[in-house]
């Protein structure tokens, strides 16, 4: 694991938690935020039928990244 010059431990996967903790607080919908992750869609019969758009997933990390700035 990576550890900053402050001492503090970190992991690819924690650095993916906050990305997606941040795009819940830009608003960027449930789901569209685990298309982004890449994470399966359990459950949802209707998701399954849902083909997002490459340039939809861009605005979102793009939104995600101005709320960071």
């Amino acid at each position: 694991m990576p550890r900053l010059l402050a001492g503090i431990t970190f992991s690819s996967h924690d650095l993916k938690r906050t990305f997606l903790t941040i795009g819940e607080a830009a608003m960027i919908p449930f789901s569209l935020l685990k298309t982004v992750a890449n994470h399966q869609i359990d459950g949802d019969v209707i998701a399954w039928h849902i083909n997002t758009e490459a340039n939809t997933m861009r605005q979102a990390i793009f939104k995600i990244a101005d709320y960071i700035y």
